[in-house]
């Protein structure tokens, strides 16, 4: 029997998510590794997690360029030599860093884990940032700054982000090609041993994994000298420092970038659930109002979008979209003709329904294999969740009303403490 593609398969409703919830064991440090087995490949992923995020730095760029350089050498072997040896072992490394911390991860097969990941904790416990490497790096940077200045949309984002967090702070600090250059190799040390080697939060396991690789892991933990530390960061902010409309000329008089935003709900809000999908309704998918609007009926735009963003500082609800400079007005106009619709008129049924598959498809897609279910296991740990927090979750999306969206749209999306930012 083949396959008739002109058919919509059938939407099935969640009805539970049988969710396997992670488990864990103490370090000596302190610190917890979380481990959640599954799979049928023998693959494993392995996460540090520690304070060293953006919003801890004394400058600017420096969480990053301390982040992108514990693969550039450490006190015994030179960058090459240690990724040709992650490389004999079939192993990937790399840190990224975020607002609110920074993450070392390790791939690899199990079976060779005990060859990559002396490596690892090499890399992560031994970096010496090489002057030479880090010359190259700030001088790579400055020139990637300077194309990013001569951009609009990155300028929205940047006055953005001044006027959420303010321009002191970590989050809404502007860089400056000058400041990148004066980035030295004792700015990265210190950062590096105030928040990785005394930063560790919790580790994390995913994969397809036998005890005897905890055990491993535990153990090659445990001599690290890493030590624990589970303090948060001082600097948060409670709201919004500056809102207002802004007009700012930009580099490229053809084009207009648009960034408009707020304060969104917390996650334990009663709101949360909601706001989610009033914001995929408006904006948060391709087949939302402002695309439906903007881009389809009036043609003003390849792609508007509207971003719910919920964080440890602030939980940032914003759209971003660019037009012709001549169009700019009329774009501003029309969304704020869609933002007040959504605030008066109920959403309908069918728009929740399609809000709602979208969102639970979302949910399933991020939990379809022990690897991408680490992102899961992060936020459980970072916000206390509770082991039944996702069953809950699905069961408010299920519960979600037009009534209740109408109300979370009114608390949090009215055109008080709006920022608006143009740049053409």
């Amino acid at each position: 029997m083949s396959l008739n593609r002109g058919i919509q398969p059938d939407i099935e409703k969640i009805q539970s998510l049988n969710f396997k919830y992670f488990e864990k064991s103490s370090l000596k440090s302190g610190a917890d590794l979380y481990y959640l087995a599954g799979g049928t490949e023998p693959v494993i992923k392995l996460e540090l997690v520690f304070n060293a995020g953006k919003i801890n730095e004394p400058n600017c760029s420096v969480a990053s360029f301390t982040a992108s350089m514990m693969n550039e050498g450490t006190k015994h072997k030179s960058g090459k030599l240690l990724l040709d040896g992650l490389d004999y072992w079939g192993a990937h490394f790399q840190v990224k860093t975020f607002n609110d911390d920074a993450v070392a991860t390790l791939y690899c097969l199990e079976k060779y884990l005990k060859g990559a990941l002396p490596l690892f904790i090499e890399a992560i416990t031994e970096s010496i940032f090489p002057e030479r490497e880090l010359t190259i790096l700030k001088r790579n940077s400055s020139e990637k700054l300077k194309l990013n200045n001569k951009k609009n949309e990155y300028i929205a984002r940047v006055t953005f982000n001044e006027c959420i967090y303010g321009t002191e702070h970590p989050l809404g600090k502007r860089n400056s090609a000058e400041n990148i250059l004066n980035i030295e190799r004792k700015d990265l040390l210190s950062f590096y041993e105030g928040y990785y080697q005394s930063g560790l939060k919790y580790a994390i396991l995913t994969g397809n994994f036998k005890q005897e690789t905890i055990t491993l892991i535990e153990n090659g933990l445990n001599n690290t000298g890493l030590n624990h530390s589970s303090k948060n960061s001082n600097k948060s902010i409670g709201t919004i420092q500056k809102f207002g409309k802004f007009q700012i000329e930009g580099p490229n008089k053809t084009q207009a970038s648009l960034k408009i935003g707020k304060l969104g709900p917390l996650r334990n809000d009663a709101h949360f659930t909601d706001f989610q999908l009033v914001n995929l309704v408006f904006g948060g998918f391709f087949g939302s109002r402002l695309m439906k609007k903007i881009r389809e009926d009036l043609g003003l735009t390849y792609g508007i979008h509207s971003f719910y963003e919920p964080g440890k500082v602030l939980n940032i609800w914003s759209i971003e979209t660019e037009v012709n400079n001549k169009n700019k007005t009329l774009a501003v106009s029309e969304i704020y003709k869609e933002l007040n619709k959504i605030l008066i008129d109920s959403i309908s049924s069918k728009e929740i329904e399609v809000a709602r598959n979208y969102l639970c498809g979302a949910i399933l897609k991020s939990l379809d294999n022990p690897l991408s279910m680490s992102s899961r296991m992060k936020t459980h740990i970072d916000y206390s969740l509770d082991k039944n927090y996702m069953e809950n979750y699905i069961k408010e999306i299920y519960c979600a009303s037009p009534d209740s969206l109408l109300n979370a749209a009114n608390k949090y999306l009215s055109n008080d403490q709006i920022i608006e930012i143009v740049v053409s």
